[in-house]
């Protein structure tokens, strides 16, 4: 998952700072690919799928 490489890229960053945010801990990486709440995030697409756009957005141009 993306977050994970965030996470790391933060707490890599940090580590040359002189302020402490958290500590990255290699073992958690067994979980990269493992949804922990199936049942929410199948509850959350579903209602991302009906939602649809706000109407500022509907008719939106893309620039290319």
């Amino acid at each position: 998952m993306k977050i994970l490489g965030i996470m790391k890229s933060i707490l890599t960053e940090t580590e040359t700072s002189n302020k402490r945010l958290g500590r990255y801990n290699p073992e958690l990486d067994k979980y990269e690919d493992t949804v922990g709440f199936p049942e929410k995030v199948a509850k959350g697409r579903e209602m991302l799928a009906k939602a649809g756009l706000p109407p500022e957005l509907q008719n939106r141009q893309v620039k290319k």
